[in-house]
């Protein structure tokens, strides 16, 4: 619910919640992956907007959310294959240093709408939209930052 208000620091700071309060110890296992994924999804989408400016917490921060995107049960669940694949290509244009990396990001964002099932097709082809664009403006701003004066 934070997610869909906008408030995306609240949605960080619930779900984080949802994982450590004894009230929710009856979570199951699945459960708790996909609140991770959605925590990883968050600081992605988080960090692009609002970059960390200091280097060494963004690489932490870089660090958390390949642990979550790469993390053994979250990787091997098929059904979701097309959003972690999206959420792998936000993260690499979010973090990306040059412009080869953003192109890598868009490339998996495009990718992951093949990954998609039927019913999920449309929703899937949209945040690939959002997510190009975005991968696309991080190209070109990185290719300003590089470009010889």
């Amino acid at each position: 619910m934070f997610y869909v208000i906008g408030d995306i620091d609240r949605a960080i700071d619930y779900s984080g919640r949802l994982l450590t309060d004894p009230n929710f110890n009856a979570l199951s296992d699945e459960d708790r992956m996909f609140i991770d994924f959605n925590i990883a999804s968050f600081l992605v989408e988080r960090e692009y907007h609002s970059p960390t400016r200091d280097s060494h917490t963004r690489a932490q921060l870089c660090a958390e959310i390949d642990a979550i995107l790469n993390s053994e049960p979250l990787s091997s669940q098929n059904d979701i294959a097309s959003s972690v694949l999206d959420t792998r290509g936000l993260a690499k244009i979010t973090f990306a240093s040059t412009k080869e990396q953003a192109r890598q990001g868009i490339e998996d964002c495009v990718r992951a709408v093949s990954l998609a099932p039927s019913e999920e097709a449309e929703v899937t082809a949209a945040y690939m939209e959002l997510n190009v664009r975005l991968g696309w403006r991080r190209y070109f701003e990185l290719e300003n930052i590089t470009r010889p004066r």
